[in-house]
């Protein structure tokens, strides 16, 4: 969980999958890169 983050969207087909993350508009992406990823690879 991402207090920053104001949506994810997580789309998972073999030939399509794809990742749509919104954050929040007070939140910079600098400040929320590396978990992201962190996160992203944790559950790949």
């Amino acid at each position: 969980e991402n207090e920053g983050l104001a949506s994810v969207f997580v789309m998972a087909e073999p030939a399509t999958s794809f990742i749509t993350v919104t954050k929040k508009p007070e939140t910079k992406w600098g400040d929320l890169k590396n978990k992201i990823v962190e996160d992203i690879k944790a559950v790949l």
